[in-house]
């Protein structure tokens, strides 16, 4: 659907770029030829000069916005989101993320949003993440989310009270294997529960790249 949209946007931005092309700086001469100078402008025609340079910002500031809105976020082939009950994630709380992969040789970057509320008590989160792979081979390694910096600043976007950060996990990887695909995600910290996590959300971003 977004690639729909970006598409109309940029056939537009096309549109603008022909009238801005096409616009005279004024309509009192014809446009002079290469080199040649035009001649001194007259009272009466400077203000349609002016009226021609306005037209002119205003298609600049609508090529500029445009712009903008073309430049689309990340093509998503996985997005799912994970709340947390009454944000205290327990040991037997876990997480469980499926997709399906069909292309193998795609280049992908696996990221994990987390939201976390801003009396979060630590400076890091440390998870565990299975990865169930279709041919049933199982994965699991333990990794801490840096969620603040050593001055105990939050690296999240962060509102009145709870805090968004997009974590890489990897990074232009492709995957070995046709067929589905299981993420699981348990905390792995001293305590149960650990109070302040909101919610996670994994989302597999498509490259353009091949491997």
């Amino acid at each position: 659907m977004s690639r729909v949209i970006c598409f109309f946007l940029y056939r537009f931005q096309e549109l603008l770029v022909s009238l801005w092309r096409e616009m005279p700086i004024s309509r009192g001469w014809n446009i002079p030829q290469y080199l040649k100078s035009p001649p001194p402008l007259s009272p009466s025609k400077g203000g349609q000069v002016r009226s021609n340079i306005s037209n002119i910002l205003d298609l600049s500031v609508l090529l500029i916005f445009t712009s903008f809105l073309c430049s689309c976020g990340p093509n998503y082939i996985f997005d799912e989101e994970k709340p947390i009950v009454d944000s205290n994630w327990t040991y037997a709380d876990s997480l469980s993320f499926q997709f399906e992969v069909t292309d193998t040789s795609k280049v992908y970057n696996l990221n994990l949003e987390i939201d976390h509320s801003m009396a979060y008590r630590h400076q890091n989160l440390y998870v565990q993440i299975a990865t169930l792979f279709p041919s049933k081979k199982r994965d699991v390694q333990v990794i801490s989310l840096e969620l603040a910096n050593k001055y105990g600043a939050w690296l999240g976007d962060c509102g009145s009270e709870n805090c968004t950060l997009l974590i890489p996990l990897q990074q232009q990887i492709y995957f070995q294997e046709v067929g589905g695909y299981e993420f699981v995600l348990k905390q792995f910290m001293r305590e149960s529960p650990v109070g302040g996590i909101n919610k996670f959300a994994l989302k597999i971003e498509e490259t353009d790249l091949q491997k």
